[in-house]
This record gives structure tokens, C-alpha cells and sequence, in this order.
């Protein structure tokens, strides 16, 4: 009897030990954002993202992500074109804030994790126009948004790097590339 409660023991020992990576993390990055408009428009700008998840197995874990990908200046003929149907004079802003829930999937090594991941995001997006307020476009959706990258870590510290893509004004895309930090509560 005491030669199987000190396997089981064992067992469970060992399953913590592998399992010591996963938990809840925290996160904070920064990225570039890419607002690419009807394929006319293409322009970029920095915005910062906060992560949010618990990696419940070695393999799978959900996350919780807020992005501000920042402020574009794009010509402001192509834009109100693309989206308004009309022209319109001088340059227009384009920003976008995005809400996701993901499923993450991880393929776990020894230092570093690849990982993939699927869900839903709550996109925010707006075109203005200084000066014309009858060329302003506001948008609020909710789309599929799927990601995937690599994360080094190093006990509960981790740095990540992942490219991520959004539904922008219904069907175009907004894509960003971050650098993160992560920390896990063990």
C-alpha cells in the first residue's frame, strides 16, 4: 500500500514539475500596426497592446488582449473614395482600438514556445478628416482575428514576438506585429 501512495506521490510530483510554466501571465508590448485600405490605402503607425491569459495545459491555454494600433495618415482622396464613395480634400487619420478573446495553442520546448491562436476580436475603427466632419467613417465589429509567434522564457519572465490580424471597415485588414513582455504567476 505505501509503495503505491509513494508512486502516486511521484506522479503528481512530477506532472507539477512539467506544468511549472503555466498559469496566469500578464503582459504588456508595443507593435506597428499596418491599416492597409482597399489595397489603395497602406500605411503604418506604433501602438502598444496589454495581454491577459492563464495557460491552463503545456498546450493550450486563453488570452485576453487590448491593442491601440495607433494613429495613420493616409491621403485623404484614396480614403474617402474607398470608404465614403466621394472625394474629398487634404489628409485623413485612421485609428483603430481592438478587444480579443483567443484560444492559444502552444507547441512547448525547453526555452521557447511557438504558439497559435484563434478567436474573436471587438474592433473600433475611425476616419477623420480634420476640418471635414461629413468625411468622418466610424466603424464598431466584431470579426474572426487570428495570430501566431514565439515566446522565449526564462522562469516566469518571458519576452514574445507575434504577428496578429483584424477586420478593419467590414473586410479589409489591419495586421500588427508586437514585441512583449510576459510575466506568469506560478
Amino acid at each position: 500500500m505505501i509503495a503505491k501512495l509513494a508512486a502516486i506521490a511521484s506522479c503528481c510530483v512530477a506532472a507539477a514539475a512539467n506544468a511549472a510554466d503555466n498559469g496566469v501571465y500578464f503582459g504588456l508590448g508595443a507593435g506597428h500596426s499596418d491599416f492597409n485600405i482597399d489595397a489603395a490605402l497602406k500605411n503604418t503607425d506604433a501602438g502598444f497592446k496589454l495581454i491577459a491569459g492563464v495557460r491552463l495545459l503545456d498546450s493550450f491555454g486563453v488570452e485576453l488582449n487590448y491593442a491601440d494600433h495607433g494613429k495613420a495618415g493616409v491621403p485623404s482622396g484614396m480614403a474617402c473614395v474607398a470608404l465614403v464613395g466621394e472625394n474629398c480634400p487634404d489628409t485623413s487619420r485612421v485609428a483603430a482600438k481592438t478587444t480579443a478573446a483567443y484560444a492559444v495553442g502552444f507547441l512547448d520546448f525547453p526555452l521557447l514556445d511557438l504558439f497559435g491562436k484563434a478567436g474573436l476580436a471587438r474592433v473600433k475603427g475611425k476616419l477623420t478628416t480634420p476640418g471635414h466632419p461629413d468625411f468622418s467613417f466610424s466603424d464598431d465589429d466584431t470579426g474572426l482575428a487570428w495570430g501566431m509567434g514565439a515566446q522565449a522564457h526564462f522562469g516566469s519572465l518571458g519576452a514574445r514576438v507575434e504577428f496578429e490580424q483584424f477586420k478593419l471597415f467590414g473586410d479589409e485588414k489591419l495586421r500588427m506585429i508586437s514585441a512583449s513582455f510576459v510575466y506568469t504567476f506560478l
